[in-house]
């Protein structure tokens, strides 16, 4: 028989997931008056125009997975960030701080 390439086959997985609150995500990026990436400056409008106007990745300063159970998330524990800022906090658990990754980025630091 001809292996099958697992690429193809379709997957059912189960896991245990928070939701994040959509609704406040968007109207927190209409809000924004600056759509730089609060780690490294990065600019999507700037960067791409219109089409890159709500691009901009919100990270949750207060780790998600360790609220309440009926805890809310509060639009202070939010922060626009780009998603290569957002990929490299999340290199981690728990995730840097973004005064973390920003320190290693202006200080040039490497693990």
């Amino acid at each position: 028989m001809d292996k099958v390439h697992r690429e193809c086959m379709a997957i059912l997985r189960r896991h245990r997931a928070r939701e994040r609150p959509s609704r406040l995500i968007r109207k927190y990026k209409r809000a924004l008056k600056s759509y730089d990436c609060m780690i490294c400056g990065f600019n999507f409008e700037r960067q791409y125009g219109l089409l890159g106007r709500l691009r901009i990745e919100v990270h949750h300063t207060k780790y998600v997975v360790r609220m309440k159970k009926n805890e809310k998330v509060n639009i202070k524990h939010l922060i626009p960030i780009c998603a290569n800022c957002h990929k490299m906090l999340h290199t981690k658990m728990p995730p840097w701080t973004w005064k973390e990754l920003k320190r290693m980025i202006t200080t040039r630091f490497i693990l």
